[in-house]
């Protein structure tokens, strides 16, 4: 799946790809002559998803602190404030939806993926955040889109839609500053 965010910053057009690295999860359709049939997932794949989700929010939680603590531009400090907030109340939110829908007990995977920046600062640190915003969250906007279209359950339906909405508009904020602070408008 291709993605094309647009964002006008600083009176520049910023233009970002993501593709999608959501391969654990199968295509919504599935082609039979004529014909496509839909195959919606099973509660082990909607349990397997959330899974997945649950760590990228646990991810984007720690990054988000890690912004808090080493960003060198004021907005980005006080952005990491709120990346760190919402994911976490997020990956919260998807324990209880596994544990009262799936009756799986779990806790987030603690992953390394925000070790690398604990060792940078300023606008080396900010550079590679953002780059790394962009690279997670994006990967998190297409397995949520794709939820979309995959699953049957209304409520899990909702939720995919919501975090669609909340991701792009964090990938294209990072794109902007990415830009605008760096000049990185790829």
């Amino acid at each position: 799946m291709t993605i094309l965010c647009v964002m006008r910053s600083a009176g520049v057009a910023v233009a970002m790809v993501l593709l999608s690295a959501s391969t654990a999860f199968a295509h919504p359709t599935e082609l039979h002559g004529s014909q496509f049939e839909f195959n919606p997932w099973s509660r082990q794949e909607e349990m397997r998803f959330l899974e997945v989700m649950m760590d990228r929010h646990a991810l984007a939680a720690q990054m988000g602190k890690l912004a808090r603590q080493r960003g060198k531009h004021a907005q980005l400090r006080s952005w990491g404030d709120s990346l760190s907030t919402t994911h976490a109340a997020e990956a919260k939110r998807i324990q209880g939806l596994l544990l009262s829908g799936y009756q799986v007990t779990r806790m987030p995977v603690k992953e390394a993926g925000a070790s690398p920046l604990a060792k940078l600062k300023g606008a080396e640190f900010e550079q590679e955040f953002l780059e790394l915003v962009i690279r997670e969250l994006g990967q998190g906007l297409g397995e949520a889109r794709k939820c979309q279209g995959m699953t049957t359950n209304e409520d899990l339906q909702r939720t995919c839609a919501g975090w669609a909405n909340s991701q792009r508009r964090e990938v294209v904020a990072a794109g902007g500053w990415l830009c605008e602070w760096y000049h990185k408008c790829e």
